[in-house]
C-alpha cells in the first residue's frame, strides 16, 4: 500500500493502538501545537469545547494517552494555572518530527513544511517573479535562487 503523506501513517498507527475518534484528534491537536515547541495550554472544558466533547471525556482520553505514554502533562493545579500538555518522543517519532525536513522537494499539492515552486514564486515581487521562475525551469532549487536572489539585491 503507497502512502502519499506521513499524516496517514500517523492515523493508521495511531488507530491500531487503541485510540477512539475523540483520542486522535486530541493527540493531533497536541502535536500540532508543539511545532513551536510551546505546550498547549488549556483547561479539560476548554479543550472539550474545542473539539466538541464535554471536559470528562478530555479528562479520560488525556488519561489513556499519558498510559500509552504518547503525552505528558503539567498540572496547573497548585498555581492556578491551566493544565500544559505537551507530545511524548513516541508521539512526535510517529509523527517524524525527529526527521528533518527537505526543503527542496518539489509538489504541487505539499505537506506543511514544505515549499511548492508556486507558492515559493507566489511570494517574491513582481519584478523578481520572472527571473526566479527562469531559474526554477532551470533546475535550480529555491535555497539556491534564494541565494541567488539575495546576491542581487546587495
Amino acid at each position: 500500500m503507497y502512502i502519499k503523506y506521513l499524516k496517514y501513517a500517523v492515523v493508521d498507527s495511531l488507530v491500531q493502538l487503541g485510540l477512539s475518534p475523540s483520542q486522535l484528534l486530541l493527540a493531533n491537536i497536541i502535536i500540532s501545537f508543539s511545532h513551536d515547541r510551546k505546550p498547549l495550554i488549556g483547561g479539560q472544558e476548554t479543550l472539550g469545547k474545542l473539539i466538541n466533547v464535554s471536559g470528562k471525556t478530555i479528562q479520560r482520553d488525556v488519561k489513556k494517552l499519558q498510559d500509552l505514554k504518547l503525552i505528558t502533562v503539567k498540572s496547573g493545579r497548585h498555581t492556578r494555572n491551566a493544565n500544559q500538555y505537551m507530545p511524548s518522543k513516541k508521539l512526535k517519532a510517529l509523527y517524524g518530527q525527529n526527521v528533518r525536513i527537505n526543503m527542496d522537494r518539489k509538489s504541487t499539492n505539499t505537506p506543511k513544511g514544505y515549499y511548492s515552486n508556486e507558492d515559493y514564486l507566489k511570494s517574491l515581487h513582481h519584478k523578481e517573479r520572472d527571473m526566479a521562475a527562469f531559474q526554477l525551469q532551470m533546475g535550480k532549487t529555491i535555497p539556491q535562487v534564494k541565494e541567488m536572489l539575495s546576491k542581487l539585491r546587495g
